[in-house]
């Protein structure tokens, strides 16, 4: 049933993802911030300066006294759970930055809780939503490379200093995204190899995953750390029974070409419709979610994609210590 009121919203967390949080939140016609909460009050404030949204320095009591429909969690990433876990409790839906959880395990405990209160619980892979892997999305549903036969992706970032200690951070901070993204495109990972580099075994810093699909393709995501390096740079190719696709740096450009590279279609985005921003990708989720919310129907993204990318990450991490390729189990159920 699609509800007459706008959404009565709360964000937990009020640093710069929080802060793309609430103007997403504004920006929508089926929402309106009621409360922010963080640790720092004077943050914040800051954040809603000429609004009427409420200031909270608790989760707990954010959730008591704001009758709240949904909250956004953009806390660092080891504080998802507990305020996650309180939302979903008192039957508040739930948009959570990833990794969902620290553990497949915690990410379970997420999504029973979310089925036994009956709301919704979102996690914020927000690549889906990119200019350039929606076209490539778009481009293969419509059947224009026809079956994927393999997918590489490789990725390079600089190290972010928030997380340059936390073990395997470059799979739970970064690759989260990819392995996700790989799903998204070409359906369930079935094995997974992992090759690690770093100064130690948790403290990664090039990773090299071998992939192998449900549907029989093969993929590969190989990815790094480099110290002083300002973003992220992301380049995929899909090749297919009928053609290849490229996506240029997540949003730049998409090329599909068939025979031949040098006979080739080049889709780009249209700057004049919003400008092309990274960030863009992380308000299109936003507000996917909650236009879902206030239509009656599911989120595009949901916790079962963040226990699944944690799964992921924790046979890569299993692949890597025993040098031996992990098969994923299905996950056909979740008992209480």
């Amino acid at each position: 049933m699609r509800r007459k009121k706008p959404l009565r919203m709360g964000v937990i967390g009020c640093g710069m993802i929080g802060a793309l949080h609430a103007n997403a939140i504004r920006e929508s016609s089926h929402a309106k911030l009621v409360a922010v909460c963080d640790i720092d009050p004077q943050r914040a404030t800051a954040f809603v300066t000429g609004s009427e949204a409420r200031v909270f320095t608790s989760f707990e009591r954010m959730l008591a006294d704001a009758s709240l429909d949904a909250v956004t969690i953009a806390t660092p990433d080891h504080l998802h759970v507990k305020p996650a876990l309180a939302a979903l409790r008192l039957g508040v839906h739930v948009f959570c930055e990833k990794p969902l959880a620290g553990t497949a395990a915690d990410a379970a405990r997420l999504v029973l809780a979310a089925r036994g209160s009956g709301v919704q619980l979102a996690v914020n892979y927000l690549r889906r939503f990119a200019f350039g892997y929606q076209k490539a999305k778009q481009l293969l549903q419509a059947g224009r490379i026809g079956h994927v036969n393999n997918a590489v992706l490789h990725i390079c970032d600089g190290i972010p200093a928030k997380v340059a200690t936390q073990p395997h951070a470059l799979l739970t901070s970064l690759l989260s995204h990819h392995l996700d993204l790989l799903r998204f495109l070409c359906g369930e990972i079935v094995f997974i190899h992992a090759l690690f580099r770093g100064p130690s075994c948790d403290l990664p810093q090039d990773v090299s995953l071998g992939i192998q699909f449900a549907s029989g393709a093969v993929g590969s995501i190989t990815a790094g750390w480099r110290a002083g390096q300002t973003r992220t740079v992301e380049h995929l190719r899909l090749s297919g029974t009928k053609g290849v696709v490229t996506v240029d740096d997540v949003q730049h450009s998409v090329t599909l070409w068939h025979t031949s590279p040098d006979d080739a279609h080049c889709f780009q985005p249209d700057y004049f419709a919003g400008g092309n921003r990274f960030y863009d990708s992380l308000t299109a989720h936003l507000e996917s979610f909650v236009a879902a919310l206030a239509g009656g129907k599911p989120v595009p993204v949901t916790a079962v994609d963040g226990l699944e990318g944690l799964r992921l990450i924790e046979a890569a991490i299993k692949s890597n210590a025993t040098g031996r390729r992990i098969k994923l189990t299905p996950m056909n159920s979740l008992e209480p």
